[in-house]
């Protein structure tokens, strides 16, 4: 196979988690779980080895690889963490479900590592397929429900309709002469699918609440980057710098708003994180956007803060989205139930788990001090400098540092939201008030995602300076180095005050509990605090011509009146509006040519005979008007950069 890299020892982690899925099977399954655990961790260990440290130089120094190691780090480090989260997670299932398990887990990871490092159309799109297919399995982990069967279907069908995109791309790509817009179309709507732009997110808020919990991390935090990663590598080049530049950017902006409206009206504690998904795709997206702007312009200041801006949003997203799904993993261990409107007091229940994920949930919205808010800073500033520069990159400018700041301000909306009435308050059911915490094993790997992200968020002057190195260096110089005093500072002064504030401020011991101001009620019950639907009802009220939400109210009525309720439900619009009625078309199709399944042998043999014939002939007519490699003029627009190493 054609591998990227000098040496094909990159080999070795792919066969590593191979040789770790058949353990898995063979082995009783008190052992395959160690087998299983075991061959991920050292795995992602050697993919980081091999991948990140050549010849004995770090990652930044100057590589051919560099799209390939920021793509892998978060594959590696969540693959890690997800293994050790998963000993904890599959305890009280079957051994059936926990052989299966870990051969999909470790085929996932493998298959995963094989995208990154194979270059042939053939070899990519059989990777790109197994990584859907081992993770679909994974999905229907729990095939029994209803919920997990439709999950899988829907996840399968987008996974085989981006391959479909994705296979007209690649012969799109050999035509005579070529149209590389429809290629980059072909490319976005194929990746896109993947990493869940606006309209081709369908997938997201489907698999991640079915998928066990540290598989949802790993998928939304590292596989759905790949998509990113595939319209990079394949087509990025076959349009413009500008067009590609509003492309990423308008497809950003629509992501980062509705995708986080969507989430704000979420109870199900995992749906919320995967419309957060797609927010954060979105700001990747403008990041890139912007980047590609700058190139468009030959503004290498802008290009080099917007890419920064991206990369580090990959990584900490990766980071800080994993350990709030495998958060979530503890809350459903425990109360075996993600309704967020049932929950509440989990944090005197579960005090380690509630606080991850409110440290996390602070990072994810872009809250200084935390890293989450030094991608965004990176793009705010590419924003700023684009505002100063005039022109249509000033307008583009705009639209993303208002999209950014709208999103920001929903994200903490958002995520108030779903850790106040997870964590906060009294219990709401029987399951939240008998909840305890989960295994050290699972929040000790849980924590650990958390300190990784505030340990790369030192990186971020690095970032800049490996970004800086595609283009002309002598313009980074002072830009680097005030950025790294700058944000050297920062860091030095934020962790000054919080020691300080923990030191020095009085603490309270002598605590005395006792009842608050019950506001005229003689037995208040929990049932009357808010829930997280209550919580953004107005906000969901502001929005509701683009949510579009359902009220089932049930009014009190007579003299001496029965139960009454509301229930606020906001169905996914892209499902509603774009995909189905497409899939009504589809059913309605398929219905008119059912009759053609006669159930007789031998018109299936002529069918499968006719399909041959015409793809032979296809392939013979294709083979002769092929170009000859050495005069080929038709050439995708490559974007050029320079190198000042």
């Amino acid at each position: 196979m054609n591998f990227n890299g000098k040496y094909e020892v990159t080999a070795i982690p792919i066969l590593i988690l191979f040789s770790g899925s058949l353990a898995s099977l063979i082995f009783k399954p008190r052992y395959s779980a160690i087998f299983g655990c075991i061959s991920a961790c050292v795995g992602s260990v050697a993919a980081l080895v091999f991948y990140i440290i050549k010849d004995g130089s770090l990652i930044f120094s100057y590589t051919n690889n560099f799209l390939e190691i920021f793509f892998m780090i978060p594959i590696a480090l969540l693959g890690i963490v997800a293994a050790i989260n998963s000993i904890g997670y599959l305890k009280g299932h079957s051994a059936v479900h926990v052989k299966t398990y870990w051969f999909f887990f470790n085929l996932m990871l493998a298959s995963m590592f094989s995208v990154l490092v194979l270059n042939a159309p053939v070899h990519f799109l059989l990777a790109w397929e197994a990584m859907g297919i081992t993770s679909a399995a994974l999905v229907a982990f729990n095939f029994r429900t209803k919920e997990s069967t439709r999950a899988t279907w829907i996840y399968l069908i987008a996974c085989h309709a981006g391959a479909v995109f994705l296979i007209l791309m690649f012969i799109a790509r050999t035509a005579v002469a070529p149209n590389w817009t429809v290629i980059f179309i072909l490319a976005l709507l194929g990746f896109g699918l993947k990493c869940g732009f606006m309209g081709l997110h369908v997938w997201l808020p489907e698999a991640h609440p079915a998928a066990p919990s540290p598989v949802s991390a790993i998928m939304s935090g590292a596989m759905i980057n790949l998509g990113f990663f595939g319209i990079l590598k394949f087509g990025i080049n076959s349009v413009s710098p500008a067009a590609a530049g509003w492309t990423f950017l308008l497809l950003g902006i629509a992501g980062a708003l509705l995708g986080i409206m969507f989430a704000m009206t979420q109870s199900n504690i995992k749906r919320l994180l995967a419309f957060s998904s797609i927010e954060n795709m979105g700001i990747i997206a403008i990041g890139m956007g912007l980047g590609f702007l700058g190139l468009s312009r030959d503004l290498p200041l802008i290009a080099s803060f917007a890419f920064t801006g991206a990369v580090l949003h990959i990584i900490n997203h990766a980071l800080l989205k994993g350990c709030l799904f495998l958060c979530a993993g503890a809350v459903l261990k425990a109360t075996g139930s993600l309704d967020m409107d049932e929950m509440g007091g989990l944090m005197k229940r579960m005090p380690q788990t509630g606080t991850l994920f409110a440290l996390n949930g602070i990072g994810i919205s872009g809250i200084p001090p935390l890293n989450g808010f030094m991608g965004e800073f990176f793009i705010y500033m590419a924003a700023l400098m684009g505002l100063v520069s005039g022109g249509s990159i000033a307008l583009g400018s705009v639209g993303a540092a208002v999209s950014l700041a709208f999103a920001g301000g929903l994200a903490v909306a958002t995520f108030s939201k779903a850790a106040g009435a997870t964590f906060l308050g009294e219990p709401r059911s029987e399951i939240a008030a008998t909840a305890s915490e989960v295994s050290p094993i699972m929040v000790l790997s849980s924590a650990s995602l958390f300190v990784l992200s505030v340990c790369l968020s030192f990186i971020a002057p690095l970032v800049l300076y490996k970004v800086g190195a595609f283009f002309d260096m002598s313009l980074f110089s002072n830009a680097f180095f005030n950025i790294f005093i700058a944000y050297t500072s920062f860091l030095i002064i934020t962790v000054t005050v919080l020691l300080l504030r923990f030191q020095l401020l009085p603490r309270s011991k002598d605590n005395i509990p006792g009842m608050t101001w019950d506001c005229g009620y003689a037995k208040p019950a929990a049932r009357m605090a808010y829930t997280g639907t209550a919580f953004t009802q107005p906000l969901t009220n502001l929005f509701s011509p683009l949510l579009q939400p359902i009220r089932n109210l049930i009014k009190p009525a007579g003299l001496f009146p029965g139960p009454a309720s509301v229930q606020l439900e906001v169905s996914d619009g892209g499902v509603r509006f774009l995909w189905a009625p497409i899939f009504d078309r589809i059913s309605s199709f398929a219905r008119k040519i059912h009759p053609a399944q006669s159930g007789r042998l031998h018109a299936y043999i002529l069918a499968m005979v006719v399909a041959t014939i015409l793809m032979l002939a296809w392939g013979l007519l294709a083979g002769q008007d092929q170009p000859d490699p050495e005069n080929d003029n038709h050439q995708p627009p490559v974007i050029q950069y320079s190198n000042g190493d």
